[in-house]
């Protein structure tokens, strides 16, 4: 068989790919080397619920997920189809939540029960508002709050030192200035609207 122009097409029927060699594309020829036949396509896509299912790993009562993650850590899967463009990303916990319990309310967050980020355990997961997720977090003291919010300029023995200095009768502009905080700061810890855990 004569070798065809670089400019040819592929001989498989209803390919349009340029010609690579042998007359076929590059995908038609790969597919003749490795299977002996041009029409032979081994790949298989792998369902999204298996493919959930095969990233799981037991640790205690959690799931945790081990497949792709995020930067915040939570775990993610793509649903769809390149080929019909419907191919996107979903967050593992909220994928599990759909699979297990059902859609997911419009407006809603899905929320851990058990602060695992990594965890898709449906019964550690619950439906719940962004107010929900927040007193949830508070009531399990896992708000970053004080010294362990990463904004913070001062720790507890100060904010404590201030508190007890504007009790004692001074002034919020003197304490400022022995802290070397503002005076905004001092009247904040004063009233309680900041670091009231200190005073409580």
């Amino acid at each position: 068989m004569p070798r065809p122009k670089l400019s040819a097409a592929c001989i498989f029927p209803g390919c349009c790919g340029k010609y690579y060699s042998k007359g076929y594309c590059i995908k038609h020829y790969q597919r003749l080397r490795a299977h002996g036949d041009p029409s032979i396509c081994l790949k298989v896509a792998v369902p999204a619920r298996e493919r959930f299912l095969s990233s799981i790993k037991t640790v205690g009562e959690c799931w945790v997920w081990t497949g792709s993650t995020n930067e915040t850590g939570y775990g993610f899967l793509s649903i769809g189809s390149k080929s019909d463009k419907s191919r996107r990303n979903v967050l593992a916990h909220r994928f599990s939540f759909e699979m297990h319990k059902g859609e997911i309310p419009a407006g809603l967050n899905i929320c851990h029960v058990c602060d695992n980020r990594a965890c898709v355990n449906p019964n550690h997961l619950f439906a719940g508002t962004q107010a929900d997720n927040v007193a949830d977090m508070v009531s399990k003291d896992r708000h970053q709050k004080g010294s362990r919010n990463g904004r913070a300029k001062i720790n507890e023995a100060v904010a404590s030192q201030i508190f007890d200095e504007v009790k004692s009768g001074k002034t919020h502009t003197v304490v400022a200035q022995k802290f070397g905080v503002t005076r905004s700061l001092v009247s904040l810890i004063a009233s309680g609207k900041r670091w009231r855990h200190v005073h409580v």
